[in-house]
C-alpha cells in the first residue's frame, strides 16, 4: 500500500510531530468522520516507510444523485422569483472542482461566481434541481 505523508492547517513543532509519530508508532490510530459530508479520515503509521499515512473515504453518494433525479422530474417551476434550492453537491464534487479552478474551499464558499459556475457546467448539470442555468 503506497505510504504518503501529508501536512497543512496547524503548525506544530518538532517536538508536537515526535509525539504524534511516536503515539501512531505505538499502535494509536487517530479516525474521525466528518456530520457533514460523511467523509471519514483515519490517520496511521505506516511501518514499511516510516510514514504518517492518512486516508480518506469518501460516502457513496448515489442516494443523492437518485433524490436530485426526483426532486428534477417533481419541479416544473423556472428560474424567475428571488429564492431557488438550485441543487445538492456531493462534497467530492465539490472538492474535485476547486481542486481543478486552483481555488480554496473558503473561496468557493465565499464566491457566488463560482458557485454558479460550478453548477452552470454541463458535467455539473445532475446536481441542478431545476432544468437551464442559474
Amino acid at each position: 500500500m503506497l505510504c504518503e505523508e501529508k501536512s497543512g492547517g496547524v503548525d506544530v513543532t518538532e517536538h508536537e510531530l515526535a509525539n504524534f509519530r511516536a503515539a501512531l508508532q505505538a499502535g494509536h490510530v487517530f479516525d474521525y468522520t466528518d456530520p457533514e459530508s460523511g467523509m471519514y479520515v483515519k490517520v496511521d503509521y505506516c511501518k514499511e516507510t516510516n510514514k504518517v499515512r492518512i486516508q480518506k473515504k469518501m460516502p457513496d453518494t448515489t442516494a443523492i444523485l437518485n433524490a436530485n433525479e426526483e426532486i428534477l422530474a417533481a419541479n416544473k417551476r423556472d428560474w424567475k422569483g428571488d429564492y431557488h434550492y438550485v441543487g445538492r453537491i456531493p462534497y467530492l464534487a465539490q472538492a474535485n472542482y476547486c481542486q481543478n479552478r486552483g481555488i480554496t474551499n473558503r473561496q468557493f464558499m465565499s464566491d457566488p461566481n463560482e458557485f454558479k459556475r460550478m453548477m452552470n457546467d454541463s458535467d455539473n448539470q445532475v446536481f441542478r434541481l431545476k432544468k437551464g442555468k442559474l
